[in-house]
């Protein structure tokens, strides 16, 4: 998951203390809302420290029944996408959903060299646009430590826009 969209007010405020806008609250609380109703609710979640992955976490959180631990990484902020790939190789075994939210581009690159061809045509989008608060879901067979592109399958990707204008 890339962040909700952030707040621009305070032309000031340092890149990794930007909060999240209301449009950006709304799009993560409409996110947690399909977490929740599709029964994707996460075993672990893995954030970058920047103020914005945490308050999107915060407001997609209260939708989900028995929220997981979080992993918090300041080396996750602006970090590239083979960092963020071998942190996801990390997991441990015990996890079975994780759901990582970051920034982009790494969640694009990630995404764009994690995603096998033929494509499900909502998911051949995230490779054109990541669009902030967007979710690309993958399912995998086998381990985390051997995470590879050939064992993931890209089944979907939902944006916020996808439930209405207004996210």
């Amino acid at each position: 998951m890339r962040h909700a969209k952030s707040s621009w007010k305070d032309l000031f405020c340092p890149d990794h203390d930007r909060p999240l806008s209301k449009r950006g609250v709304r799009a993560a609380q409409t996110m947690g809302k399909w977490l929740s109703e599709n029964n994707l609710t996460p075993d672990s979640v893995l954030l970058s420290s920047a103020k914005r992955t945490v308050q999107t976490w915060e407001h997609l959180r209260p939708y989900l029944t028995n929220p997981p631990p979080v992993d918090v990484h300041k080396s996750l902020y602006m970090t590239n996408p083979d960092y963020l790939l071998a942190r996801i190789r990390n997991t441990d075994k015990s996890v079975k959903t994780l759901l990582v939210i970051n920034h982009d581009p790494t969640m694009s690159q990630l995404t764009a060299a994690l995603a096998q061809p033929p494509l499900p045509k909502d998911c051949a989008r995230a490779l054109q646009k990541f669009q902030t608060a967007a979710i690309a879901r993958f399912e995998m067979d086998g381990k985390w430590t051997s995470l590879s592109a050939s064992k993931l399958r890209f089944v979907q990707f939902v944006k916020p826009k996808d439930f209405g204008p207004d996210n």
